[in-house]
């Protein structure tokens, strides 16, 4: 059962049967308006990390410090890839696609990264504006396509498992657009999780020369969304690091999108469950694949929480 597609029914269903208050109609225009939005969301969280150090520990956690970044100059190769950069992720956490940049030059693939592609679509799929989500899907199409027509590209990757599972279901939403559906079997056959294509790669140069105690926070965008089991646990293992056991590892962070800001109090419910059972292994660090997930847990918890292509990089230092 595809529950994710009942769920779209009925989100729709609500809103046409359901009058939102003032207030709540204009948080969610607001989010949707900002997040998707590189540039303004960047400039919006630059102000708040200046800001960082005098606001309050709760509001404090929830801005993550700026990251510097390891000088690297990408390398050209022949073989190339596509990389999804995001609406939040280039600044909430720009290490991450800094990191994929610096693994995938490392094995002989160049990283590209378009200026003209669009937020995935899946924050405003998810808050019932479809029309803008299906535009975003549609845009990114016409960035990629140059590519993928001329055969220049191996792959589109996606290192955010939340994005990475809403473009995979590119193909169903444009399933009445009859433009775009003749181009979704080869954009589908593309799309891959970062897993995906790491799983396939000779890794052994990545081997950890300091093995960490790991625990996997598997998000739900990648397990369930996307299917995706076991191959990042097995990555990190055969590299050199021990992962920890994680209760319950099936059930969710209490990030899921906007959930963790429209609902605050059920998320942080859901968010202590999940890092009482990420911590019963007394990890040194969390690893993660998706940044909403990566962002919420990192603000309950002083244990490092990184995106697992971060550790991989982290051996090329």
């Amino acid at each position: 059962m595809e529950y994710h597609k009942l769920l779209t029914i009925g989100r729709k269903k609500v809103d046409e049967q359901n009058v939102r208050p003032l207030p709540e109609r204009l948080q969610r225009y607001l989010l949707r308006q900002i997040v998707s939005r590189r540039k303004l969301f960047a400039f919006l969280l630059s102000g708040g990390q200046l800001m960082r150090p005098v606001l309050p520990k709760k509001l404090r956690q929830s801005i993550p410090a700026r990251q510097q970044l390891t000088a690297f100059q990408a390398n050209k190769h022949d073989r190339k890839i596509i990389l999804l950069q995001g609406c939040a992720q280039p600044s909430l956490a720009p290490n991450i696609n800094h990191s994929v940049t610096r693994v995938m030059d490392a094995l002989g693939i160049e990283t590209l990264k378009l200026d003209n592609e669009d937020c995935c679509g899946a924050l405003n799929h998810h808050m019932n504006a479809t029309e803008q989500a299906l535009a975003s899907a549609k845009r990114n199409i016409d960035a990629w396509w140059p590519y993928i027509e001329k055969q220049a590209v191996e792959a589109i990757v996606i290192s955010e498992s939340g994005c990475g599972n809403f473009v995979k279901e590119y193909r169903y939403l444009l399933k009445d657009d009859a433009e775009y559906q003749t181009k979704m079997e080869r954009i589908e056959q593309l799309t891959k999780d970062l897993s995906e294509v790491l799983c396939n790669e000779d890794l052994s140069r990545f081997s950890s020369k300091t093995p960490q105690t790991l625990a996997f926070q598997a998000p739900c965008t990648l397990q369930h969304g996307q299917g995706i089991k076991g191959s990042v646990e097995k990555m990190l293992t055969s590299l050199g690091h021990t992962l920890t056991p994680v209760p319950d590892g099936h059930l969710c962070c209490g990030s899921a999108g906007s959930y963790s800001i429209l609902q605050r109090d059920l998320s942080s419910e859901l968010r202590e469950r999940k890092l009482k059972n990420l911590h019963s292994g007394s990890p040194t660090v969390i690893a993660s694949a998706n940044i909403g997930c990566i962002s919420h847990l990192r603000a309950g918890t002083e244990t490092p929480v990184k995106h697992w292509i971060e550790i991989l990089a982290s051996e090329l230092d």
